[in-house]
């Protein structure tokens, strides 16, 4: 069958150009993808560094209170209430150490804090600052100190030293407040940190981000302490999207590029050598569409395809009778149909092309089922001067009913009687699906129509 072939050749140049736009595509999707990642990276970052920072929030804020309710608590035992009561500044510090767990050093101050004030950067302004809190309320104040040159947890509480109004105060160490916060899991790039005005108590992750912790934190009561956090900046997506967006603008290019690469070399039948088969069709057609120009000298306006019909003692879809009964013309109607032409189309291909039907009732016997021995060697055992070729010899790995085939038998018989002392061409066997659809990806990619 033959007929027209306008806009053959822009097809053909669109085609050439698939496997670059596939390409480009596929770098598009890449970067949406990565964008995407790192979007949901930054969100999964984010998520998890405000968890932490919710969970150090609860945990110090917890410790903070059981210190300080602990330390009400003892003011009122006997022993301790006793010591205050005897106005010896250095015995009342003596009880509340001896009992308080863990109290690295216990000192009582008159209220007026004159020594304190008197060398006040010795003394240290955080405690300072501490013991003015306890002064001003009647439960005992939780603060990190700088004690002895080392953050330390401070304790003080407003008592009467004897007749005198005093004040408490208690050295811990820092872990009672800070023990839950070491346990938390911080991602590297996210940073965490319990401050106190200026100053890091403890910090964990990217410290480089330090500096701009600020902005997430959130405070531990009203005396300064907060907890603060970071996660590592990152550019917005393309045209503003976010990470589910972008994955999914990065999923479409890849299916596009998978297309653009399908029409490389499925998109136009008119220049490829696969099968089109019509399973629903009356007649079961399949249709053999070859690389244009199929025949040397082929002109250039003229395509050459063949195809036939398994049921042709069957009506078909369009023509209601029998292939076998059909002209050229009904028969290439019949395909037009089940192609899905557009009727106007489909009278112009009928206007110039030449449908040739022809009967084959033994064209598929190379396939009949055999044992082996059926069908001889290209070189039977013993021969000198005869050979075999065709379809019916038999060759090992290759697929009968093929030119190849033909070829193949034809080459054994001939490099066998001339005793050529070289290799037949091998053999493709795709004995391994996953190399045999890569190097079928990278085959369709390299190929170009003629």
């Amino acid at each position: 069958m033959s007929g027209t072939n306008e806009g053959g050749q822009v097809v053909s140049s669109l085609r050439r150009s698939a496997p670059l736009l596939a390409l480009m595509l596929l770098l598009l999707a890449g970067w949406f993808a990565w964008n995407g990642y790192t979007q949901w990276r930054h969100e999964d970052v984010t998520g998890a560094v405000e968890r932490a920072r919710e969970s150090a929030l609860a945990e110090v804020g917890r410790a903070l209170v059981t210190q300080a309710g602990q330390y009400d608590k003892l003011l009122k035992d006997e022993q301790v209430v006793a010591a205050l009561a005897s106005g010896d500044a250095t015995t009342a510090a003596a009880a509340i150490r001896e009992r308080f767990k863990g109290a690295e050093d216990v000192q009582v101050w008159p209220a007026n804090l004159a020594d304190a004030y008197a060398d006040s950067a010795h003394f240290g302004y955080s405690r300072l600052a501490l013991l003015e809190a306890a002064l001003q309320n009647d439960k005992a104040q939780v603060r990190i100190v700088r004690d002895g040159g080392q953050p330390r947890l401070g304790i003080a509480a407003r008592v009467q030293l004897g007749d005198t109004p005093a004040v408490t105060l208690v050295r811990l160490p820092l872990l009672r407040l800070t023990g839950a916060f070491d346990a938390l899991d911080i991602p590297a790039d996210g940073y965490l940190a319990l401050r106190q005005g200026a100053f890091n108590v403890v910090q964990k992750g990217d410290t480089g981000l330090a500096g701009s912790a600020e902005a997430m934190s959130r405070p531990l009561g009203k005396d300064g302490m907060r907890v603060a956090a970071a996660v590592r900046e990152v550019d917005a997506g393309p045209f503003g999207l976010g990470a589910i967006p972008c994955i999914v603008v990065a999923v479409l290019m890849v299916a596009l590029a998978l297309l653009a690469l399908l029409a490389r070399f499925r998109g136009d039948r008119g220049t490829q050598g696969e099968l089109i088969r019509f399973n629903g069709s009356g007649w079961l057609l399949t249709l053999a569409v070859y690389p244009q120009p199929f025949f040397i000298d082929q002109p250039e306006n003229i395509s050459v395809w063949w195809g036939y019909g398994l049921a042709h003692d069957r009506p078909g879809d369009l023509v209601r009778k029998p292939m076998r009964e059909c002209s050229g013309a009904e028969i290439l109607e019949e395909v037009l149909f089940q192609l899905q032409s557009p009727e106007r189309e489909r009278e112009n291909i009928l206007a110039a092309s030449n449908c040739i039907p022809c009967t084959m009732p033994y064209v598929t016997s190379p396939f009949m089922a055999r044992d082996a021995g059926d069908r001889p060697p290209p070189l039977p055992a013993g021969s000198r001067n005869l050979a075999f070729l065709g379809q019916y010899v038999e060759l090992a790995d290759e697929t009968a009913l093929t030119i190849e085939y033909s070829v193949r038998s034809a080459q054994a018989a001939v490099y066998a009687l001339m005793a050529v002392d070289r290799p037949l061409p091998p053999v493709r066997v795709d004995a391994d699906p996953p190399d045999a659809m890569v190097e079928r990806l990278v085959n369709a990619a390299q190929w170009s129509p003629s």
